[in-house]
């Protein structure tokens, strides 16, 4: 025998649970007509009310069916608190749905929201990503509906793509406009609405929300609740609308745990294999590890991805950017500063990455350069070898010795005392014509006294040369005795 089951069905008060179905009358007044969806709370009809012929959205809450009191008592105030904060929502703040009424009919809770005609953007995203201009436009009314909600001291906690609605355009509003739904795990972090009571959390340590979507702070357990994580999760889904792919993803809870916590995540340039680089810059500071890294409001971040997306429309294929955990190491060094305010790369940033050339071709350019030098250094080299070899085998010829004769060529065979020698003279024109000769030596070497030893050199005074009479280079001084 199995033992009692700590389960029980909801207290009388609530009276016996109610099975919904088409035509089906809620509180005498809501007639359902069709079902719109199920989820892990209930379920929601499309009904119309019977008084005033309106159409509208109808919530039942079915979860609490089938638990113990205590878990049940804490769905039904937590579905109590939804419906108020989103009355009270709905009609100050622009692009959340609406509530109209709330009640309970024979043990099944409903709300009364505002009916879309559309679909869920989890609905569209199915059929693939979005282009720049409607991812724009999601992000700026998501991004306004949460301002709105900060302001007022409420975070959402589960922003996700199936609680954003697409309202088809009609009258005065043709395009599609996008408002954020599902209030069920909002929390109170303000003083603004103090009229609402929070329902107390039995379970502690619980993570609340879609862990996909969830911060890194949340996760680890260290961060407060405001609107950062509401920011954190509007980067993430503004990503998987662009890229089509979740930034950070695993095959369990906890592998996306992990890779949300690592930071590291593929840029759009490298998913779609083209030039992005200010989105990169955008997705590096959106989804920073540390809070006051990322944007300060919604309205900032969602300029800043209007701004890099239409900075990027121009742009062609090209390589993919740093990872995120490489770019964001960068953004978090002490010595660098932060991206600016606006989110986007700076213009000097944008215009370098556009004026640098692709890889490849910066590689051809400098093989180019260094082929081309080292052949103007190999010239260069072998034209100097080729001089300093040549000068080395020349003689030296000085200026002195081409404008005068040495004193070897002024020395003359002084002739025999037999047979003096007669000066050549019609010799000396056939000499000229074949190569140059030394001047004629002076008269008086040649009348050389017959006593002088035939050995004996005589030494001669050179005559300087017509060329150049203002200057004279003296030869070797001769001894006096030889000098006549």
């Amino acid at each position: 025998m199995s033992p009692p089951s700590t389960e029980s069905t909801p207290t009388d008060e609530l009276g016996a649970p109610f099975v919904a179905a088409p035509g089906a009358v809620i509180a005498e007044r809501y007639e359902l007509l069709a079902l719109l969806g199920r989820g892990a709370a209930g379920s929601v009809w499309e009904a119309k009310h019977r008084v005033l012929a309106s159409r509208v959205a109808l919530k039942l809450l079915d979860a609490h069916l089938g638990r113990s009191e205590a878990e049940a008592a804490e769905l039904l105030a937590r579905f109590r608190f939804e419906a108020q904060l989103s009355a009270r929502l709905g009609a100050t703040v622009r692009n959340v749905i609406s509530v109209h009424d709330a009640g309970a009919h024979e043990g099944l809770p409903f709300l009364a929201m505002e009916l879309v005609r559309g679909e869920s953007l989890e609905d569209r995203l199915c059929r693939g990503s979005f282009d720049r201009a409607e991812v724009g436009l999601v992000v700026s009314d998501i991004a306004e509906a949460l301002d709105g909600l900060h302001d007022k001291g409420i975070a959402h906690r589960d922003l996700k793509p199936a609680n954003v609605l697409c309202v088809e355009g009609e009258g005065s509003t043709p395009r599609t406009t996008y408002k954020l739904a599902d209030f069920g795990v909002a929390k109170m972090f303000g003083e603004a609405l103090p009229e609402l009571v929070q329902p107390k959390q039995t379970a502690t340590n619980m993570l609340v929300g879609t862990p996909a979507y969830m911060s890194p702070e949340y996760l680890a357990g260290g961060g407060s609740v405001d609107g950062s994580g509401d920011r954190w999760a509007l980067a993430v889904m503004a990503y998987e609308l662009y890229t089509g792919r979740l930034p950070f993803d695993g095959e369990s809870w906890t592998a996306v745990a992990v890779a949300i916590t690592s930071g590291d995540f593929e840029p759009p340039s490298k998913v779609l294999g083209r030039r992005t680089p200010a989105l990169d810059g955008f997705f590096v500071r959106a989804l920073a590890q540390r809070p006051e890294h990322r944007f300060g409001t919604a309205e900032q971040l969602a300029g800043a991805l209007v701004e890099a997306l239409r900075s990027d429309s121009t742009l062609g294929a090209a390589p993919p950017s740093p990872s995120g955990a490489l770019a964001r190491a960068q953004l978090e060094a002490p010595s660098a500063p932060l991206e600016p305010p606006g989110g986007t790369p700076s213009d000097e940033v944008r215009e370098r990455s556009l004026e640098a050339p692709e890889p490849a071709q910066r590689r051809r350019l400098v093989s180019l350069v260094l082929f081309v030098s080292s052949a103007l250094l190999i010239a260069l080299g072998v034209a100097l070898y080729a001089r300093v070899d040549r000068a080395s085998s020349e003689p030296r010829i000085s200026s002195s010795a081409v404008e005068q004769p040495t004193v070897e060529q002024a020395r003359i065979e002084p002739p025999s005392r037999a047979e003096p020698e007669p000066p050549r003279l019609a010799e000396a024109p056939a000499r000229e014509s074949h190569e140059p000769s030394a001047p004629p030596a002076p008269e008086r070497a040649r009348r050389a006294p017959s006593s002088a030893p035939a050995s004996s050199p005589v030494a001669v005074e050179p005559r300087t040369p017509p060329t150049s009479t203002s200057e004279k280079r003296p030869t070797r001084p001769l001894p006096k005795e030889e000098v006549f």
